[in-house]
């Protein structure tokens, strides 16, 4: 599946920064690729974050001063992506 992060803020909400770009797949911060999406729920992992070869990331208003990757904003990032996973993966 190909998404572009304004078609998920469609579906599920947020706010985008950044470029509009496509994801493929999702993926943990530590093991992402390029075309794919992952997310921060705590800066605890923010030097997984610096790291990322995520095209995308999900995360916090609190925490996007973190990266520059594009981003879609929300307020609770761990559940945001959950229910992304059942965009990208479903039942």
């Amino acid at each position: 599946m190909k998404l572009s992060l304004s078609e998920i803020i469609q579906k599920l909400g947020g706010r985008l920064e950044g470029e509009d770009v496509v994801v493929t797949k999702l993926c943990s911060l530590a093991n992402a690729a390029s075309g794919d999406i992952s997310f921060l729920a705590d800066s605890k992992y923010s030097v997984e974050l610096a790291n990322t070869k995520a095209s995308a990331i999900v995360l916090a208003e609190k925490h996007q001063h973190l990266t520059n990757l594009p981003k879609i904003i929300v307020d609770q990032p761990y559940t945001y992506f959950a229910q992304l996973s059942t965009i990208f993966n479903p039942p």
